[in-house]
């Protein structure tokens, strides 16, 4: 079900997913309008704009028929794929540029799209939650 974001949601896209900036919801919204674009959920209704995040997707809490009253039907794989550019070539080479941070820092700079928020594009375009995303994309480090 589709529902109006509130500031709980707000701080929780932040914390989680990094949306915060000018820059990230111009970006988040570019990414869905694509996903929009290639046929994932309704063409015509945007839950996001380049300065806000208007409406997120949850699973219903009574389910239908078609998902057997769980609020989940199928499976949608959540992924991120990393370009070998002339830039990340040169960070994964360079002694000097090869730290973590900075390789990532590049690649999304070439368009990398982390697994976390491929995710919350899909949880926009209606298709998953973020709980969902979040059980795929995090993991606890249980101490034994």
């Amino acid at each position: 079900e589709r529902y109006s974001v509130h500031a709980a949601d707000t701080q929780q896209l932040k914390d989680l997913f990094g949306v915060s900036s000018a820059a990230a919801h111009k970006r988040l919204h570019e990414l869905e309008s694509q996903a929009a674009a290639e046929g994932l959920g309704d063409p015509k209704q945007l839950n996001t704009s380049t300065t806000h995040v208007s409406h997120l997707w949850r699973r219903s809490t009574e389910g239908c028929t078609a998902c057997d009253h769980t609020g989940y039907y199928g499976q949608i794989a959540i992924t991120e794929v990393l370009a070998n550019t002339e830039h990340v070539q040169k960070g994964i080479l360079s002694p000097e540029v090869s730290s973590v941070p900075a390789l990532q820092k590049q690649a999304l700079k070439d368009g990398f799209v982390p697994m976390a928020l491929d995710g919350l594009v899909k949880v926009l375009r209606g298709l998953t939650d973020i709980d969902e995303v979040l059980r795929a994309t995090y993991t606890v480090n249980e101490v034994a």
